[in-house]
């Protein structure tokens, strides 16, 4: 059973390299049930992870190769449904210490692994289903951060003109916003950026955000007096002097 030698292997790692290890450590899988079609998914989860070579991005996000961002909402791989995973009914579950919850299915060693979703797929889905205020932030984030991929590594250079499906999403998403929440008033400085709106832009940052978050609002603060639009990384290096974004 390949899935259970993963389970056993990645206890015996976490046990011997401890809570400082530089590696990520895969923890035991949960199986869950698919609200839609009722087969069996794989939900990933890890004992230990780091932000050991992370490269943070104006928009938010945080690619991190020792700690996955694993989705909260992705198609199901037998019938396609989006599926809020963590809302899916368990089938089995191995804490550490503590014996499983049922029996370990054979069938569940070949399961597929759960894939993110299309930005198309997210865009729809915020259309078409009544969400509570947290998870629509959710579902238009991550579509937003999708559209904003192709660009990353991309050195110079202002992106492609945001399609109108696309630009509606920045738009609800900046409503969704609690600007009395630092990090959501970075969020909506920088889609005001990346639409071009550098005056509202610059307002939203007028005031000096947490320590956190200033970082990022120096740089988005140098972009948009540089009628910059494209999502750039944060680096801790890229202000000189002058305060212009590098």
């Amino acid at each position: 059973m390949k899935t259970i030698t993963r389970i056993l292997l990645s206890l015996c790692l976490g046990h011997l390299m401890g809570a400082g290890a530089l590696a990520m450590i895969p923890g035991p899988p949960v199986i869950r049930e698919c609200p839609g079609c009722h087969q069996a998914l794989e939900q990933l989860t890890i004992l230990s992870g780091n932000l050991n070579g992370a490269k943070t991005w104006t928009d938010g996000k945080v690619m991190a190769p020792m700690l996955p961002d694993f989705p909260l909402l992705a198609p199901c791989p037998h019938c396609g449904v989006l599926v809020w995973i963590y809302e899916a009914r368990e089938l089995w579950r191995k804490g550490l210490g503590q014996p499983a919850t049922s029996e370990w299915n054979e069938a569940w060693d070949h399961l597929k692994l759960l894939a993110l979703p299309s930005e198309k797929a997210l865009l729809d889905y915020a259309t078409t289903n009544k969400l509570t205020t947290e998870k629509e932030v959710y579902v238009r984030l991550r579509a937003w951060w999708l559209a904003n991929d192709p660009y990353r590594f991309k050195e110079d250079g202002d992106r492609l003109a945001w399609s109108e499906v696309q630009r509606a999403n920045l738009v609800a998403l900046a409503s969704l916003l609690d600007t009395k929440q630092d990090h959501n008033r970075h969020l909506k400085a920088e889609i005001a950026r990346e639409l071009g709106n550098f005056a509202e832009c610059e307002k939203l940052l007028s005031d000096e955000l947490n320590e956190k978050c200033e970082q990022t609002a120096k740089i988005i603060r140098a972009l948009a007096a540089n009628k910059e639009t494209v999502v750039r990384e944060v680096r801790k290096a890229s202000l000189d002097r002058s305060g212009d974004a590098k």
